[in-house]
């Protein structure tokens, strides 16, 4: 009988807030529920700084115009991001980073330094890896892989390395597993899809394009995967090829399975 009591005193409270005040306090626990205006934001400010933790280290940190913590606690969204940096296992700073927008998530439970997340970047991306090559990386939306220490593209991005300038239709940048006190050293650049790319070798710039790329930054040679078309440096024909090698540091250009055509001078000798 108290219970049942309880209950109808409860609703009775319930109707009458409804009634005077126009309040429906027992929306709040619908399974729905959001508040008005506020959607899921938990906590919102402005001019902050952010540093994110993953199985107690620290990954990354930035600057940034606003924060947001969604109301679940397992999303972290971040606006207007300058003086970003990405860290590997023992806080060395590998990648610096600028973007529009920025979106940590966990997939289960909430963000804690325990858990492992997703830290996605969209909106002018602009990715500049630190070893002594200083490789850079734009794009409209990456990814960063803290446990693999890579960052991913999956859509379209440009890529500058030493002596190639590369568009491509997705993209990874691998980093090394470092030592605690070795410094970064170099990387692997994974290009795909539609590769579109000027070298400038010892005899001038040439274009090419084929299916994929990679570039070692620590042996500063970029190969060419799949077929090859080339514009022959100094503007002197086209060619195709099985393969082809740059070496990114002295502006060698070799490869495999040449043929093509070659525009002479009529002054020949």
């Amino acid at each position: 009988m108290l219970i049942l009591v309880g209950i109808a005193l409860t609703m009775v409270a319930a109707w009458s807030l409804r009634y005077f005040s126009g309040v429906e306090p027992l929306t709040v626990l619908s399974k729905n529920y959001s508040q008005a205006g506020l959607g899921q934001i938990g906590l919102k400010a402005s001019d902050a700084h952010v540093i994110g933790h993953e199985r107690g280290h620290q990954r990354w940190r930035m600057a940034a115009q606003t924060v947001t913590f969604s109301r679940d606690r397992r999303s972290l969204t971040v606006d207007g991001i300058r003086n970003g940096v990405f860290y590997d296992v023992h806080t060395h700073p590998l990648i610096s980073i600028q973007a529009a927008h920025a979106v940590w998530q966990t997939p289960l439970g909430a963000l804690s330094p325990a858990n492992a997340g997703t830290l996605r970047l969209e909106g002018g991306v602009l990715a500049t890896v630190l070893t002594p090559e200083h490789p850079i990386l734009r794009s409209q939306a990456v990814i960063w892989d803290s446990l693999r220490t890579q960052v991913i593209s999956p859509g379209t991005v440009s890529a500058a390395i030493p002596r190639l300038t590369v568009t491509a239709g997705s993209g990874t940048y691998t980093l090394p597993s470092l030592t605690p006190n070795s410094k970064n050293a170099g990387g692997t650049l994974i290009l795909s899809r539609g590769i579109v790319g000027v070298f400038q070798s010892r005899n001038g710039p040439a274009t090419l394009t084929c299916p994929g790329l990679i570039w070692n930054s620590a042996q500063n040679a970029a190969q060419s995967q799949g077929p090859v078309k080339a514009q022959i440096p100094g503007g002197l024909g086209m060619a195709t090829a099985t393969d082809i090698q740059a070496n990114t540091r002295t502006g060698d250009l070799s490869g495999h399975g040449f043929s093509g055509t070659l525009l002479l001078s009529t002054e020949v000798q």
